[in-house]
């Protein structure tokens, strides 16, 4: 499904994240380019927001600036904090599942972007 098809079921601007047990570097490379989110079990993830709250990360300790990037310096504090604080609210949410091994869900993840005439890498 394309994010444009996605963004009109939802009716608003999306986010897409894509998640799975294993992302090859050439589909965290396509999604890096194409401004979406990822998530493996693996480690690898890439997150990308316009508005991020730094202020309240370094002022409590939990994020500093290591070289030219923004490092969480104490990851399970500031979940544990977060999940303290996080209220669900009602969101439109599309959820998606690909049976295969990791390398048949790339295959069809590459013919998609094709189908829909996305470039990929």
């Amino acid at each position: 499904m394309g994010l444009r098809k996605v963004q009109s079921i939802v009716g608003a601007p999306t986010y897409p994240v894509f998640i799975s047990q294993y992302l090859s570097q050439s589909i965290r490379d396509f999604c890096e380019e194409n401004d979406i989110g990822y998530f493996d079990f693996r480690g690898n993830c890439l997150l990308e927001f316009d508005v991020l709250v730094k202020d309240k990360l370094w002022g409590d300790g939990y994020a500093a600036w290591r070289g030219e990037a923004f490092v969480v310096t104490q990851p399970e504090r500031l979940l544990e904090q977060w999940s303290k604080q996080y209220k669900n609210q009602d969101h439109t949410r599309l959820e998606c599942y690909g049976e295969g091994s990791a390398e048949e869900i790339e295959q069809r993840f590459a013919a998609l972007c094709r189908q829909q005439s996305i470039d990929y890498a």
